[in-house]
């Protein structure tokens, strides 16, 4: 290794440190930091002679129902439980009905329309709404649940929307 691959092998590093200390101070299990780890350990598998393969040459392999997607899932859920449909339309630019919305979600998540309906109505008694007054199941929520609540009750609109644009430039 020369010394440029000896710099750029001791940066990647600090990033993987500093990654770990940002998600253990503030208790984040972010996608996006999960993502940059391991293409931080794919670019230090390459300075090590470990991997041959190019990172985007990866196969990726699809996401079952749990970990990564149903967070995923659960956030936008969530957004439309606080914000109806028309979150999906500010995100997108478009101009959904309700019925398109839960569409164009499911298709980008990979899910049934139903499971995003499901899990939004699970939220409805739970948020404050802010175009709508669904009622929704007066359920108590599952600690799963109740963590992207808790996570995101404090977001604006804009930021919410923010982050819910990272996430869909990450799929």
């Amino acid at each position: 290794m020369n010394a440029t691959e000896k710099q750029i092998s001791q940066l990647i590093a600090t990033c993987k440190a500093e990654l770990l200390n940002h998600a253990l101070q503030n208790d984040v299990v972010s996608t996006h930091i999960k993502k940059i780890n391991s293409y931080l350990d794919e670019c230090l598998a390459l300075f090590d002679g470990n991997s041959e393969m190019p990172i985007r040459q990866k196969k990726i392999r699809s996401l079952r129902m749990g970990g990564e997607a149903k967070g995923r899932i659960l956030f936008f859920a969530y957004c439309m439980s606080r914000w109806d449909y028309q979150f999906v339309n500010l995100l997108t630019g478009y101009d959904f009905n309700q019925t398109e919305a839960f569409g164009y979600l499911a298709k980008t998540l990979k899910v049934k329309e139903n499971t995003i309906r499901n899990y939004r109505d699970s939220f409805d008694s739970h948020v404050e709404q802010k175009r709508s007054e669904r009622q929704g199941w007066k359920k108590e929520l599952t600690p799963e649940f109740l963590r992207i609540k808790e996570q995101y009750d404090s977001f604006t609109e804009v930021s919410l929307l923010g982050i819910a644009k990272g996430v869909l430039q990450g799929l």
